[in-house]
């Protein structure tokens, strides 16, 4: 299933408002580039940006969602209600995290270099290391040479 974490338009020098066309769950998680700089000079309402000043024309607009995982928006409390809302909250959290870090490097990744038992050649190219699986690791009947 695809999944969208930006929402991409071009500047006409008048045009403030634009939409945002992914989920998000909080307004704070909305972010903004004109012409590939980070900027602050917005406010979101609903599901729109409003920018202070209209982005010049033929400038590229990215609003993107970068949502705060480094605390969960949801807490329970010992003998509290457990409400379908706040699991769904949750669960958009983990989720949302896990699609920005995919859009913003393609999956994971890996410095070239050894790893103990793995050398990372390139980002496609890894091999294990020599002596590192011996014969008695192997089944009955693999191939071992």
């Amino acid at each position: 299933m695809a999944y969208t974490t930006e929402s991409s338009y071009t500047g006409d020098g008048s045009t403030k408002d634009f939409l945002i066309t992914f989920p998000f769950l909080e307004s704070t998680d909305i972010k903004a580039r004109v012409n590939a700089v980070d900027t602050s000079a917005f406010s979101v309402t609903g599901t729109t940006v409003t920018f202070t000043t209209a982005p010049p024309n033929t400038q590229a607009v990215l609003l993107y969602r970068d949502t705060n995982i480094d605390k969960t928006k949801v807490v329970f409390q010992a003998g509290s209600s457990v409400r379908a809302q706040d699991l769904n909250t949750l669960g958009n959290q983990v989720i949302y995290g896990l699609q920005e870090e995919a859009q913003n490097t393609g999956g994971a990744t890996f410095a070239v270099g050894d790893k103990g038992h793995i050398a990372v050649n390139t980002a496609n190219s890894w091999v294990i290391n020599n002596n590192i699986i011996s014969n008695a690791m192997m089944l009955d009947d693999s191939v071992d040479s």
